[in-house]
């Protein structure tokens, strides 16, 4: 598996905001910009051969744009994801569902250890290892499951700082050995951490 296979994708799974994001989150944003910016996304994926499967908005699931938070998927195989909040299990079955059925993958056991929380957002597979960040919305027996789910790799752990809610609001990845941080004194520390800690070299 080479590194930079990992920045390569075949399909990608996608769920625009349904009508009643704003009331059910209690937030204000331009649903109408949001949807038109979600379908020129789209656009921009298919366009470079990216296979999209774009789910029906839910309205009885109204986090369920944010995909990336029911699973992690590395060399064929899904490990399930367990977020935050009981009414996110229907929208973490649904991805579960469409993985096995639509993309053949194999589904690793879904986080189910008593009190292990785990959201996609808050994992980082860098093309060589995985780094984990503890939040609110995942622990430290959530990371756990990712390292015995994915032996292959070496997994790092680290502490999300505030204002951060997910590891990913403060850094990803832009390429190879190259990360994306965010302009803050807490995400330079962050990723000051993850470089300290991490097992390969990387730019930021």
């Amino acid at each position: 598996f080479h590194r930079i296979m990992a920045f390569q994708y075949s399909y990608a799974i996608c769920s625009n905001l349904p009508d009643n994001f704003n009331e059910k989150t209690g937030k204000n944003i331009d649903l109408d910009k949001a949807k038109s910016q979600f379908s020129h996304f789209i656009e921009v994926l298919r366009s470079i051969g990216v296979d999209v499967l774009d789910l029906e908005p839910d309205p009885n699931n109204y986090e369920c744009s944010k995909v990336d938070d029911t699973a992690i998927i590395l060399n064929g195989t899904a490990l399930m994801c367990n977020p935050y909040g009981q009414h996110r299990l229907s929208e973490v079955n649904i991805i579960k569902n469409t993985l096995r059925k639509e993309l053949k993958l194999n589904i690793a056991d879904k986080v189910q250890m008593d009190h292990a929380l785990l959201e996609g957002s808050d994992v980082l597979f860098t093309g060589r290892e995985i780094i984990v960040g503890l939040t609110s919305h995942t622990n430290e027996m959530g990371a756990q499951r990712v390292a015995r789910a994915f032996p292959e790799y070496a997994t790092t752990i680290v502490q999300v700082p505030p204002p951060y809610a997910h590891l990913k609001e403060a850094i990803n990845m832009i390429g190879v050995n190259a990360f994306a941080i965010g302009r803050s004194e807490a995400a330079h520390k962050l990723a000051r951490d993850i470089i300290m800690c991490c097992t390969y070299n990387y730019m930021a």
